[in-house]
């Protein structure tokens, strides 16, 4: 009769480890990078990280440089009779992601002229482009 309960005993404590591997087994693959993420398993924890990208890298690189002025050129380019709207004001609030609405009031012309900002910002661009280079 005890044989018959030890044998029992037995079974249970293998299945209760089992049991016990696969949740340990789980929650590892839970912490790991490279495991499925969800019901997506094709895609690794890892790729769901956010990651700065290039994109915003470069436009930071692009607004310190603007931001700086080392030659004081993007202040001096200025739409005509409207010193407070150089390029370097317009760029530094369009970079930030303001409206061209916006960016004319911010420079001292009325809302209905943010076209003129705007045409102003774009063929500065061509002229400065060597400089970002």
């Amino acid at each position: 009769m005890t044989t018959w309960v030890n044998r029992i005993l037995e079974f249970k404590f293998k299945d209760t480890i089992k049991k016990y591997n696969k949740r340990l087994e789980l929650s590892l693959k839970e912490l790991s990078l490279d495991a499925p993420v969800g019901n997506d398993f094709d895609t690794p924890l890892f790729e769901t990280i956010a990651q700065p990208d290039a994109k915003s890298i470069l436009s930071d690189r692009v607004w310190d440089y603007i931001f700086n002025d080392p030659d004081g050129l993007f202040a001096q380019k200025h739409v005509k009779g409207h010193p407070r709207a150089n390029y370097r004001s317009i760029a530094l609030l369009v970079l930030e992601g303001h409206c061209w609405k916006d960016v004319a009031v911010a420079v001292g012309m009325p809302d209905r002229k943010w076209s003129t900002v705007q045409s102003f910002y774009w063929r500065s661009c061509q002229k400065f482009a060597p400089k970002f280079r």
